[in-house]
Formats: structure tokens, C-alpha cells, sequence
């Protein structure tokens, strides 16, 4: 008898007596490769971006009608050419690391909205970010391409151009979304910042440079910026 029950003790030791504090011990032992486990990737910790968006938000990002009149884009579409003091794979991975830092900490635009890292491509020194609002999913698009530089400029320094839009006046979420964003394509409309009062857009890209260069360490010198009617 005294050795089937130490054997059940050896089997089962969260169930024996004192056998609690060692069970214990084995989950918090385990806890923290979760938790690493959960940090891999800027978005495993955020609210699930449903399955008719995920469907539908390549195709009105590539098409998008949001960004097609001149005169209507500019409440709704911003970009800026930088140049930044360090070569185009170091720039890409600090801005991938203000994507993630916005994401985790919930600061920001970004960290109010649903992320969706659409393409991450270091070698080629482009990405993609589908940035959802919380309930109806609207989309906003993020592109950035890093590039080296040309002329006169140090050759230790890269070019990038980032621009921030979006891409139509129907939320993903909504059926045959980016057809209907096609059809109204004139609409008029824009997303605010409630309590600054400044487009989204706008304000999304100036935080992740500013992140950029304050976490980063990097110098990003803004060249041009969308004005008017201009399209970077």
C-alpha cells in the first residue's frame, strides 16, 4: 500500500498533500515562455480583426478609391520623404520597433486601433500596416519603403518614404466593403483625432518619427511633405 501511494505521489503531486506549492511552482515556472511567446509578434496581444476585414482589406488597400480625388485626399492622406542617419535596415527594424512600442503600450494612434502587419520585408526595406478602428474597422493604410541613398547625400544615411491613408469611405467589415468604397470614391470624409483635432494620418506618422528619433536614436530629417494637392 505504502508503495502504490508513492507512486500516486510521484504521478500526482498537485493533489497530495503540500503537493499544491509544487504545482504551483511547475505553472510559474512555465508562465514566463508564454509570455515571451506573446511578444514575438506586435499584434498577438490585440483585439482579433474579424474574418470579413481580413478578406476584404488587401483588396480595398490596393484599390484604394480613399485616396483617388485630389482635392478630397488631402483631409484623409499624408506622406513624408525622409532622410535618416543610419542605413536602410537599421532604419527598418527601429521602425518596426515604433510599430511594436505604440502596439504593446497602447500609445498613440496605433496603439488605440486594431494592427495588422500586412508585409514586413527587411531585405527589400518596405512594409505594410493595416491599421483598423475598434468596432466598425475602418481601414487606414501605412506604407513605408527605405531606400538607399543617391547623389550627393552620405552614404551611411537611407532614404524612406512613408504615407498614411485611408483607403475608402466603407469599413472592412462590412460585405463587398471595398466595391462599395469604389462607388462612393467622392465621398467627402475624414478621421479626427477628437481631442486634438488633427487628422489621424497626419498625426500617425509624425508619432512614429518622433519615436523614431527619440527612442531610436536616429536623426530623421523631414524633406518633403504632402502639401495641397501633392502625392508623395
Amino acid at each position: 500500500r505504502g508503495t502504490k501511494e508513492g507512486t500516486r505521489r510521484d504521478k500526482y503531486p498537485s493533489r497530495m498533500k503540500g503537493g499544491g506549492e509544487r504545482g504551483a511552482n511547475i505553472v510559474d515556472a512555465e508562465q514566463p515562455q508564454r509570455e515571451v511567446k506573446a511578444e514575438e509578434s506586435v499584434c498577438d496581444h490585440r483585439a482579433q480583426v474579424g474574418c470579413l476585414s481580413r478578406f476584404q482589406s488587401p483588396i480595398q488597400a490596393f484599390l484604394r478609391p480613399g485616396a483617388w480625388i485630389p482635392w478630397c485626399r488631402n483631409i484623409r492622406y499624408y506622406a513624408e520623404r525622409w532622410v535618416l542617419s543610419t542605413d536602410r535596415i537599421t532604419a527598418h527594424k527601429k521602425f518596426m520597433e515604433a510599430v511594436g512600442h505604440f502596439v504593446k503600450g497602447s500609445d498613440g494612434i496605433l496603439g488605440q486601433e486594431k494592427i495588422m502587419i500586412y508585409n514586413e520585408d527587411e531585405k527589400q526595406g518596405t512594409a505594410t500596416i493595416y491599421c483598423f478602428t475598434k468596432v466598425a474597422e475602418w481601414l487606414d493604410v501605412v506604407e513605408v519603403r527605405f531606400s538607399e541613398p543617391s547623389g550627393l547625400l552620405d552614404k551611411n544615411n537611407c532614404i524612406a518614404t512613408i504615407r498614411s491613408f485611408s483607403s475608402g469611405f466603407i469599413p472592412t467589415s462590412v460585405p463587398l466593403a471595398p466595391l462599395l468604397s469604389v462607388a462612393l470614391f467622392w465621398m467627402p470624409f475624414a478621421g479626427n483625432d477628437p481631442k486634438t483635432r488633427k487628422f489621424n494620418n497626419t498625426v500617425r506618422v509624425n508619432q512614429i518619427r518622433t519615436h523614431m528619433e527619440d527612442a531610436g536614436g536616429l536623426q530623421v530629417e523631414v524633406k518633403e511633405e504632402t502639401q495641397g494637392c501633392s502625392c508623395l
